[in-house]
């Protein structure tokens, strides 16, 4: 005879941060959140050197990364002239002056 199904329970954790979206959230609703995401986990079914070694390979590769891109965008920045940062200052005011309308004129996601 196989085993019956253990019954469904709604997902708690998304009721939890529905809370924290109302308006007018306490912040206590924000660490009762944090703190469901960060109970314990069972150890004993984790493959710890296995696990290690993957953090180890992907600290390595994120850190090479960060590293890379870093100082490609240094190199780019350091070469800027005074007509491309007014067109990137320009594109910012543009940027700021849409979201500002979309918000005034509550025109929908920006």
């Amino acid at each position: 005879m196989p085993p019956l199904p253990l019954p469904r329970r709604p997902y708690k954790s998304r009721a939890i941060w529905d809370v924290t979206r109302k308006p007018g959230a306490s912040k206590m609703s924000y660490v009762r959140a944090v703190l469901y995401e960060l109970q314990p986990t069972r150890f004993s079914d984790i493959d710890i050197p296995a696990t290690m070694l993957s953090i180890r390979q992907n600290a390595s590769i994120l850190y090479n990364t960060v590293s890379e891109v870093t100082q490609i965008v240094y190199e780019f920045v350091k070469h800027l002239d005074r007509r491309e940062w007014t067109m990137i200052g320009a594109f910012g005011i543009w940027l700021y002056v849409v979201r500002f309308a979309h918000r005034v004129l509550d025109a929908g996601p920006m």
